[in-house]
């Protein structure tokens, strides 16, 4: 993969859960972008509720995480640390290219 594009992963995964973040609770409980489960069966997936529970537990609220999902206890931890090894993978991104001569 070329360098820029290389460079624009790493700022979109870099982004991306300052984004999720920064959304209001009432989108994430009830926001435009359903889930199929949800919106057809009217039946919450344990994906819709591993994603709110996730919403939760980064604010703070880690009873309204555990009611929504108790398998953020192990899965944010997990998805945090492979956030943080893939980043650490890709550190090299940033770093200049070394001439052949050194």
């Amino acid at each position: 993969m070329p360098r820029f594009a290389r460079r624009l992963v790493w700022i979109g995964v870099l982004i991306a859960p300052l984004a999720f973040g920064g959304l209001p609770a009432e989108w994430v409980e009830n926001g435009p972008f359903r889930c199929p489960s949800r919106l057809l069966l009217e039946v919450d997936c344990p994906g819709c509720g591993l994603t709110r529970a996730t919403y939760h537990a980064l604010h703070g609220h880690w009873e309204r995480a555990w009611d929504y999902n108790p398998l953020v206890a192990v899965a944010l931890p997990v998805g945090v640390g492979l956030w943080l090894y893939w980043l650490w993978q890709e550190r090299k991104v940033w770093r200049p290219p070394r001439s052949r001569g050194e």
